[in-house]
Formats: structure tokens, sequence, C-alpha cells
């Protein structure tokens, strides 16, 4: 899954391992001393910015040309990691994302940002990769796209059942293992999408749902 990251596992003693993950840890977020303008892009949606002392920000929810307060919420060696705390500048190209899950949801990234940029940013991904292997192409690639949303045909939901025995349906908030209860999911094919709520209400036992909560 882009952007998920595997843990390593701890070893005693001074292991290349032990030293790769002591490299990353995670603060309690702190401002950066004063607001940042965010350059770019980075291939998983997150913006990219640099701190007065030059420190690369990767930002969540922050797009090109905005200006930002960023906080930081796990600092790493070569780079930090941060979160918009306030926006203080927009970017034209944002927009209200379409989804009332999105923010809470990890299942989609750049919902706040225009389709027609979102479609730009990953024909300009796709240039740097090539680029980065020696291929340089003769006119910038064409875009075969189809609508922005009701697209996804396939989708693997999480099922919990809490103490009172209610159901909850969805995907998995950002960053935990917590799962957000969907109401519906504007990127799924209509037709499945109108199956969230009839799956939850219907629960009969662990292995029908299981079975209805992958589709192919």
């Amino acid at each position: 899954m882009l952007g998920k990251r595997r843990a390593g596992r701890q070893h005693s003693g001074g292991s290349g391992l032990q030293k790769r993950s002591n490299e990353s840890r995670a603060v309690a977020p702190s401002a950066v001393d004063t607001t940042i303008v965010v350059e770019r892009l980075a291939h998983d949606g997150r913006g990219v910015a640099r701190t007065p002392e030059g420190k690369i920000l990767f930002i969540e929810g922050a797009l090109p040309g905005e200006r930002v307060e960023a906080a930081v919420h796990r600092a790493r060696k070569r780079f930090d990691e941060a979160h918009v705390r306030a926006l203080c500048e927009p970017a034209a190209t944002r927009v209200d994302p379409p989804c009332a899950h999105y923010g809470q949801c990890g299942g989609c990234d750049l919902q706040h940002l225009a389709v027609a940029a979102q479609r730009e940013h990953k024909r300009a991904a796709l240039v740097e990769l090539l680029a980065r292997e020696g291929i340089v192409l003769p006119e910038p690639p064409q875009l075969l796209a189809g609508s922005p949303l009701g697209y996804r045909r396939r989708a693997r939901l999480g099922v919990k059942v809490d103490a009172e025995g209610g159901v909850h349906l969805g995907f998995r908030a950002r960053h935990t293992s917590r799962l957000v209860d969907l109401q519906g999911c504007a990127v799924l094919e209509p037709q499945l999408a109108a199956l969230l709520l009839p799956c939850a209400s219907s629960w009969p036992g662990s292995k029908r749902l299981a079975r209805w909560a992958t589709w192919n």
C-alpha cells in the first residue's frame, strides 16, 4: 500500500535494523517556527516544503503554493513528517472533498485537490519516474481518464462488532487500525456502494458478512 510503513523488529545490540528504527520517532505535535510555503507534491500526495533551517518536511493535506502552519508529528534524521495546523493561504486548486468521510477514512489521499490537478500530478510523477530510469518521452503522455467518482470496482472492507452487538463496516483510519464506519463511499461503483448499509444491517454472522466484505 502506498505510503504504508512496515514496523521493523527490535534487536538487542547495535544491529543495522536497530539503528534504522531509531532514526524515526514519533513526537508530540510541535509547530514549525514560521509559516512555510509548500513547494510541490510528493508521489504519495503529501506536500513537500522546507523548514527555515532547510530540513525537508512532508506535510499531509498541504498543496503546492499554499502557505501553512505545519505541526511535526514524526521526526526523522533527514526529514520530518507533519500535518497542517492552520491553512493561511489556500491554493487555487483546493476544493471541497466530495466524500463526507474524507479526512477520517484512509482510503483516499487527494480529494482536496481539483481533479484536473490530480491528473497532472500523476502525469508528472510518471514522467519523473521514467526519467530516473533514463527513459525520456518525446512528448507528454496522454492520460486515459474516466469519471473521478464511482470508478472503484474492488474494495476490501473491515468489519467490527462492538460490545452492544452493533456492526461497523468500513475502511481503516489513516495510520491506525481504527475502523471508520462508512455510510457511503464516493469512489465505489454505485451498485457496490449501495450494499454498504444493507451489509451492516443484515448481519447474520461473521462468515456471511466476511464473504460480502470483499468484492472482485
